[in-house]
């Protein structure tokens, strides 16, 4: 199987007379990957040679469906956990706009399937107010899908802080047709967090901005 990547962008926002500054001063920390869908040891993640994008590597993250049958929720689906420490140029903080996924899928309409994201990068502000996890529904079929997360934007920037934990989950899910069995599933199904060609935008992509401090 083909390694499983994260491509993680930094889209770097153009400001006014922001001066000059060096993609070397953007940096991540060690990062922390864990869950049923990047068990401990099985990805890393890397910081490009320009500074641009991070990626991290994985081994497996992949829901597979092999015989009609009913299921235990843990069978039925698949998360990661993701905590990656960024750090950005003096004077500048940093702001997720985005997270773009890519994958493959191959179920039909007897399955419904999920991909969620939740957690605290969906609350730039950083305040005490939940905010709800994003669901969007992968379409059935035999091809491979895309699908974007926007994250709203932190409005204040007075607080300066050089570092930011890009802190997140991420979970693939089947739900059978049966409303008072959901956890029966009907037939054999797949779904993949893979890219043939790692070097073509990967399997998910966050929109980084640079913003700067007040």
């Amino acid at each position: 199987m083909k390694p499983v990547a994260i491509l993680i962008l930094l889209l770097l926002a153009t400001l006014l007379n922001q001066g000059a500054w060096a993609m070397g001063d953007i940096a991540i920390g060690d990062p922390e990957l864990k869950g049923t869908g990047c068990p401990t040891g099985t990805a890393r993640a890397v910081l490009s040679p320009d500074g641009s994008a991070i990626s991290i590597l994985f081994d497996e993250f992949m829901l597979e469906i092999k015989r009609k049958q009913e299921y235990p929720e843990s069978q039925i689906k698949r998360t990661c956990y993701f905590k990656i420490p960024v750090s950005a140029p003096p004077g500048f903080m940093i702001e997720a706009s985005r997270i773009d996924y890519r994958g493959y899928a191959q179920f039909t309409k007897q399955t419904t399937a999920y991909l969620t994201t939740a957690g605290p990068i969906l609350n730039p502000m950083q305040n005490d107010v939940t905010v709800r996890p994003k669901i969007t529904r992968i379409p059935p079929g035999d091809d491979v899908f895309t699908i974007s997360h926007t994250i709203k934007p932190n409005y204040h920037t007075a607080k300066c802080k050089k570092g930011k934990t890009l802190e997140f989950s991420t979970e693939i899910k089947f739900v059978g047709p049966l409303i008072n069995r959901p956890n029966f599933i009907m037939e054999e199904a797949l779904l993949v967090i893979d890219s043939a060609d790692i070097a073509n935008e990967g399997d998910i992509q966050i929109g980084i901005r640079l913003k700067e401090c007040d």
